[in-house]
This record gives structure tokens, sequence and C-alpha cells, in this order.
């Protein structure tokens, strides 16, 4: 079976753990160190696999912590309110991090979140007050509630993977280290231009209901413009009245909505997914491949886009609705809908990403959900 350090019942300022219990790895228990208020440095050997709940915590005046190659949990709040802790370095073998685990580590400064840690749980480094880098591997895909509450001094935000952080699901403003840090480094290198893909990751029982009492649908739409400024190009969803024809576009069916000059919208209709549609586009393809072969017709590829034919997506333009919780107010002229807890605020004019960005950073805590009105 398991094994377990139990408690430690010294006041030692400095203490070195061995590195097997009878021969075998173990594991330190909850409450361990709980309150050791003597403590400044501890050595954790290679053998030792999780630090459990509040093993450390309270441990005030704890300045220096080696953990081994091997560790594979730090526990709920393990750390928490160590207030003297300026640094720590975690193992590459960490894959689980505890809630609270840094909570009120006030004095902790930067940290680097191993590769492997698929989720950052809720209030992990809330109070952090001193952190001003951290480090998020392409691994984490989950950013808890609150994880970085109160990390006002946050500056620096660094990944390696800009298409693994656009998957990133943050379940609140303070999940994101970004909403304190603003600066974020791809490979050492400061981001300061983001083109972002856009797709649904998340639609709750809660949106689809707003959307039907202000009297829309919620479809995926693919846009495309082009202006002055450049091609404007998107997938995201959309609120959807039930006038516009790809309201009623449904199961395996395709719509695509032209606005010409001339004879103003055109729609396309008809089957674009199911074996069968599937299969005689691919059979058309290979077709239409083959016959280019032996002649000049060039066959339609997907060729690398030129950046200087995209518009600056900061400045697109469109409607907005804006689901928060019952009690919130907005700035702008807008259409207001209540459904139960949440209510709905629906933009009367078109307004900037980047506009809209800023709104939703207001709302903080209370917004819901956001989408573009079509």
């Amino acid at each position: 079976g398991k094994h377990y350090l139990i408690a430690y019942l010294g006041n030692e300022v400095e203490v070195i753990l061995p590195s097997s219990y009878k021969d075998s790895p173990y594991e330190i228990h909850a409450y361990a160190f709980f309150l050791s208020t003597t403590l400044k440095k501890v050595t954790i050997p290679e053998g030792v696999t999780a630090i459990g709940d509040y093993a450390f915590q309270y441990c005030i005046a704890l300045t220096d912590v080696v953990l081994p190659e091997g560790l594979k949990s730090i526990g709920f709040a393990s750390f928490g309110s160590c207030i003297a802790l300026e640094e720590i370095a975690l193992p590459s073998s960490v894959i689980s991090i505890g809630r609270s685990a840094f909570a009120e580590c006030a004095a902790l400064k930067s940290i680097v979140i191993p590769e492997g840690v698929t989720c950052i749980d809720n209030y992990t480094f809330n109070g952090c007050t001193a952190l001003t880098s951290i480090t998020i591997p392409s691994t984490v895909t989950k950013i808890g509630l609150n994880a970085f509450q109160n990390c006002n001094a946050l500056s620096r935000v660094n990944i390696s993977d800009i298409e693994a952080w656009c998957k990133i699901e943050f379940d609140d403003g303070k999940a994101n280290p970004t909403f304190f840090a603003h600066d974020l480094y791809l490979n050492g290198e400061l981001l300061t231009e983001l083109i972002v893909p856009e797709g649904i990751t998340k639609i709750t029982l809660d949106d689809t209901k707003m959307a039907e009492a202000c009297g829309y649908t919620i479809k995926l739409i693919g846009h495309m413009a082009v202006s002055d400024k450049g091609l404007v190009a998107m997938v995201s969803p959309r609120m959807v009245r039930p006038s516009n024809p790809l309201c009623r576009i449904d199961d395996v069916f395709n719509g695509v909505l032209v606005d010409a000059n001339m004879v103003g919208e055109v729609m396309f209709y008809g089957p674009g997914a199911g074996k069968l549609p599937t299969a005689s586009a691919v059979v058309a393809d290979i077709i239409d491949i083959i016959a280019a072969r032996d002649n000049d017709v060039r066959p339609i590829v997907w060729e690398q886009a030129d950046a200087s034919d995209s518009a600056d997506f900061g400045k697109y333009e469109c409607r907005r609705m804006f689901i928060a919780k019952a009690g919130t107010s907005c700035d702008l002229a807008c259409k207001t809908v209540k459904n139960g807890d949440l209510v709905a605020f629906i933009t009367d004019d078109c307004i900037s990403e980047n506009a809209s960005a800023e709104l939703a950073k207001a709302f903080g805590d209370a917004l819901v959900s956001t989408y573009r009105v079509l």
C-alpha cells in the first residue's frame, strides 16, 4: 500500500526529508507541516510523489523549497499563505496543481507551470500580490475561477503556443492572467498584433433561452467582407433573426447568402454534410484535378494569405449582444431584455471589436457571454 509522512512535530529552521520509507516512495500527508512557523527551508528528495492538501499552509517563515523530479501532484492550498516564499521551481513531473495551491503567497515573484499540467484550478494564485511573471504551457486547457485575483503586479505572461492559448477555457475575467498583465509573450517575443481564429467552444442552455427571449437564434456563421480597409473573414456564433434566410438552415444543410451590387441578396442552399454529399464533393474535386492535368486550367488550391490583404480586425464593426448577470447596467445605447437571473444588452449601433473588448472588460465577472448580431 501507500506510505505517508503524517506530521512534522519539530521546530527546526531547515528540514531535509528522507528519500524513501522502507525502501518505498511515499507521499506527504495533508496538514503534515501545517503552521510550522519556524521552518525556513525544506528539501524534498526524489521518492516523494505527492504533497497533500494544506501540507505547508501558514509556514510563514518558509523561503526555500526544493521539490524533486518524480513529484506528480501538489494539493489543495498546500503552500497557501506562505507569505515569505519568493520563488519555487516546479519539477517537470508535476501534472496536477490543486485549488488555492499558492494562494496568498504575497512574496512570490514568478512561477513556471510545467508542461503536462492541464488545469490551473480556482484561486491557485489568488492574492499573489508580488507576482510579476508566469509561464503557462501548451498543455493547459482550463484556468479556474479567480485563479489570478489580486495579482496586481503581474506584468508578463509567457506562452509557447498561440493556438493552444486561444483554446484555453477561462472561467472568469480574473482567470485570465492578461487581465492584469496586458503583455503576452510568445516564445520570448512580445505580441503586439494577433489575429485569433474564432469558433464555438461552449454555448449554454441559458444562452439559447436568452436568444429565444430576444427573438434570435444562435447560428455558426462564416462571414467575409471586402472594404477599403481590406478583407475581413471570420467564423463565429451569431444571433440571427427568424426573418434572415440563414436562420432556417438546419441539420446537414448549408446556406450561402451573397449581398451583390446589382441584384442585392442572393441565397445558395443545399446539403453540405452527410456521406453522399461529402463523397460527391470529393469525387468532383478529384475529377477536376485529373481533367486539369493535360491542359492549362489550374485547379483551385489553398495558398498562404498575404497579411497586407487583411483589414485591422480590431476595427471590424457589428452589433453586439452582451449576456450578463441581472442587476448589471450598460453605458451604451441598447435594447435590454431580462430573462430569469440574466439580462441581455443588444447595442443599437455597430461597435468595433476593440470597443467590444473594452465593454466586456467593464462588465467584469458579471459577463456571461458575448455574441455578434447578424
